[in-house]
């Protein structure tokens, strides 16, 4: 969880950007030239996920922006719902919507760092939209869906069966009801999306033939949401991805901070 002296570094955004039509919450950290996008995986958010990243980060080093994907932190409404059958997959609009942020902002290239879902979402910018992508770094992003996932988040949808940290802020920033909501949404999402594995598949051959950025994928080994094996196995379709592993790490990057932000900055300054 972020410390108070965490959030005292930084100053809220009081402005949203309007993108299609969404109202997004956005924030700048840094004047450096090395220009960072930051996305949140499942109920995260820009204080929670990325406060104590940028703590440890060079604000003469770096521009990191952060942005709340619609239904999360205080880019609400609109309430998240992963399960959106007949829609364009929530994914592919996240990435389309943060490329349009950063557009808006005007930055033409920069790095991605992408926790969990957030992950997946950089994989899309950085498939749909290659030439505005440096460099790539994911952290605990599945690259499969297998059996054990719908159960693992049925047992998530009872936040009662989140670390106490985690529990205690989401509580706070959602309440309990839409919070369980929207764990419940991401498993029946994947129930559906099991058999065929149609978006899975997708993203796979789209990682193959478009991925150009350099990719650093971090895995926590210790991780009890997102099992390595899916990545390792990607890794041999994937030359220009390197992979990290943390042995302590568990599935939130929080869990080996220093570490996380050690590799991170090597592979996106050098």
């Amino acid at each position: 969880m972020p410390s108070k002296e965490d959030c005292s570094m930084f100053t809220p955004n009081p402005e949203k950007m309007q993108i299609e039509e969404f109202s997004i919450y956005w924030e700048r950290f840094g004047t450096g030239p090395k220009v960072v996008l930051c996305i949140t995986g499942l109920l995260g958010d820009i204080t929670y996920s990325f406060y104590p990243v940028w703590r440890k980060l060079d604000p003469t080093k770096y521009t990191l922006i952060g942005l709340d994907l619609p239904g999360y932190g205080n880019s609400r409404p609109p309430d998240r719902n992963y399960f959106r059958p007949g829609q364009e997959f929530i994914f592919e609009r996240d990435a389309r919507l943060a490329k349009k942020l950063m557009e808006q902002l005007g930055y033409q290239k920069f790095s991605i760092i992408g926790s969990s879902g957030g992950g997946t979402v950089g994989f899309h910018i950085a498939c749909h939209f290659p030439d505005f992508v440096e460099k790539l770094v994911i952290c605990n992003t599945p690259f499969e869906i297998i059996e054990r996932d719908a159960l693992v988040f049925r047992f998530l949808s009872n936040l009662d069966n989140w670390p106490n940290d985690q529990k205690a802020y989401i509580l706070r920033k959602y309440g309990r009801n839409y919070a369980e909501d929207v764990v419940k949404s991401w498993e029946r999402y994947l129930q559906v999306e099991l058999p065929a594995q149609s978006h899975t598949k997708r993203l796979q051959r789209n990682l193959e033939n478009h991925l150009k950025a350099p990719t650093l994928c971090v895995l926590g080994l210790k991780d009890s949401v997102v099992p390595p094996d899916g990545a390792r196995k990607m890794k041999e379709r994937l030359p220009n991805m390197k992979i990290h592993e943390v042995t302590y790490g568990q599935h939130d990057h929080l869990s080996f901070l220093s570490e996380f932000v050690r590799v991170t900055e090597n592979f996106l300054l050098n």
